[in-house]
């Protein structure tokens, strides 16, 4: 395994690790719970991920990266959202920083796809297996596998 400077891991007894895994300059991995009384996020690397520079990974949920998978710089992954879109009309005069975390239940990244630089994956979304994800696109909804997303 390898660590870029200045990459920040966040409840990293949270995070599992599964052979050689990169972790590029300034990445950010954190593992957070919604309540005081809920059980931790988790983050899942499978052996041959590679994450570049300034790769921002939440999770209050599931994050699973599986075999393979390849991230370029300035990406976001995560499986949740500052506020619930339900209760926005009460939400919207809280601070973002200050609303509870909602998790829109797991966020996996099936094995051998890439996500390109720029990319953002929105909570709860299934990239399939060898999927592209195009530099820019925020993904919303589940990807096929052998699927390029533009």
């Amino acid at each position: 395994m390898s660590i870029g400077k200045g990459a920040t891991i966040v409840s990293g007894k949270n995070i599992r690790i599964d052979g050689r895994v990169k972790i590029g300059k300034d990445a950010r991995l954190e593992c957070h719970r919604v309540n005081v009384d809920d059980h931790l996020g988790t983050i899942i690397l499978e052996d041959g991920v590679s994450l570049g520079n300034n790769v921002h990974i939440g999770s209050v949920s599931l994050v699973h990266l599986e075999q393979g998978t390849l991230l370029g710089s300035n990406i976001l992954i995560t499986d949740h959202s500052h506020g619930s879109a339900k209760k926005l009309k009460d939400d919207i005069y809280i601070m973002p920083k200050n609303r509870v975390l909602v998790s829109k239940g797991p966020t996996l990244i099936r094995r051998n796809s890439w996500i390109c630089d720029g990319a953002i994956v929105l909570a709860g979304v299934e990239v399939g297996e060898n999927c592209i994800v195009g530099a820019n696109s925020v993904v919303r909804q589940t990807v096929p596998p052998t699927t390029v997303v533009k």
